[in-house]
């Protein structure tokens, strides 16, 4: 799954991101949305860091996003078909 997300994150223009973020908002009936860009750089080396060399690629600047949406089972299991055109199907059965 997280390679499905990095290759729709990679395909899309930080416009598109953006977009996509409040369209996902609005179908979930956020009535607030918060955007918080954290301009922070990794401070030590992760070589001696408890998290290992691996999480380097996830550490630094982060573009934060939150909603006051509540999260449904069906959200969940809808994650399983994220980047997959079996989506559209599940969410036409399940009302995603």
């Amino acid at each position: 799954m997280t390679t499905a997300i990095a290759n729709i994150i990679r395909d899309y223009n930080s416009g598109q991101v953006i977009q996509e973020l409040l369209q996902n908002c609005d179908d979930a009936r956020a009535r607030n949305v918060v955007f918080i860009l954290d301009k922070r750089e990794q401070c030590c080396d992760m070589g001696t860091s408890a998290l290992g060399r691996a999480m380097e690629p996830f550490v630094g600047p982060a573009l934060i996003q939150y909603d006051d949406a509540i999260f449904l089972e069906k959200d969940f299991a809808s994650l399983q078909y994220t980047g997959d055109s079996r989506k559209k199907v599940y969410c036409r059965m399940f009302r995603c």
